[in-house]
């Protein structure tokens, strides 16, 4: 017992001693180590273009920045999780259309709300383009002025009103033209409208102090034409979205009622069939996902009456 007791007094002497001779050398590597996790968190990571284009699709559709590589994992969890499931069934061609066209639901749906509310804006352009051209007027054609009035006074065009803010922001911060240029830029990508670049162009001479009176009238007046002409492109795309969205479930329930109905099977066996064979999942979860591609397909198409 005594020797184990000076085994373990020799062997702390020992330890101790070696920590006191290198303790500097471990501060130094914790010291290295520390700056070095540091710096690589104060260095900000550039991404890649794809992932540049994600975060822009994420950011124009919910305002978050920098979810593009989230919006990467997913894609790739539905496609991983879609191909895994569909390849215990069918082949590995049919497989892979329905790991492609799961992985795109998402971005699909992000591009349809941003067509949606470019289509919003779209369509208070008219209102928007009056009341910036009346506070111009009023305003003494001060531009500054006429975006700060307009942009409080937006219950009527809360989109365009909310980027009108958002713009004279960063007209009242920019040193240069080129950011002034920069900013009626991102102001018409948002708004995603022909007469928003109109609009974004007269705003950038306006702030160079010229008179952009006569062009504010203009685009007025091709506004007015161009929402006159929508009116029959909107009801045609209203009739093809309630085509797609009404006539295929019915056309499906209605397939259903015969089976029943007149080939003298029972809702047992016809659920076997439809999800208890390999035949049955393939052509049932082929409806589901072009329903679901051809719905968001045609959001995207949709154009918007009021554009020019």
């Amino acid at each position: 017992m005594t020797a184990y007791f000076v085994s373990l007094g020799i062997y702390i002497a020992y330890f101790s001693g070696l920590f006191l001779v290198l303790g500097n050398v471990f501060s130094y590597l914790r010291g290295r180590l520390t700056l070095r996790r540091r710096l690589r968190s104060a260095v900000k990571r550039v991404p890649g273009p794809l992932e540049s284009r994600l975060s822009s699709i994420v950011f124009l559709a919910s305002g978050k920045e920098d979810k593009g590589r989230s919006l990467a994992m997913i894609c790739a969890l539905l496609f991983v999780l879609s191909f895994a499931y569909s390849f215990i069934h069918f082949g590995i061609f049919f497989s892979l259309i329905i790991a492609l066209l799961a992985a795109s639901v998402p971005i699909v749906s992000l591009v349809s709300k941003i067509k949606k509310q470019r289509d919003r804006s779209s369509r208070e352009g008219l209102g928007f383009v009056n009341e910036l051209y009346r506070q111009y007027v009023i305003g003494r054609k001060n531009i500054y002025t006429a975006l700060e009035k307009t942009s409080g006074n937006s219950s009527e065009f809360p989109v365009s009103g909310h980027h009108t803010y958002l713009l004279l922001l960063r007209l009242r911060a920019a040193e240069s033209r080129r950011a002034s240029r920069r900013a009626c830029s991102d102001f018409a990508s948002a708004l995603g409208s022909a007469w928003a670049k109109s609009v974004s162009f007269a705003i950038l001479c306006a702030c160079d102090g010229d008179d952009v009176s006569e062009a504010f009238l203009d685009i007025i007046r091709r506004l007015k034409d161009g929402l006159e002409e929508g009116e029959e492109r909107k009801r045609l795309n209203g009739e093809s979205v309630r085509m797609t969205v009404f006539l295929v479930p019915a056309m499906y329930i209605f397939t259903v009622f015969l089976s029943l109905s007149y080939l003298g099977m029972d809702m047992r066996k016809l659920m076997m069939n439809q999800f208890g064979s390999s035949t049955g999942i393939r052509f049932f979860a082929l409806i589901v996902l072009l329903f679901l591609f051809n719905g968001s397909l045609l959001s995207l198409i949709n154009g918007s009456p009021a554009d020019i």
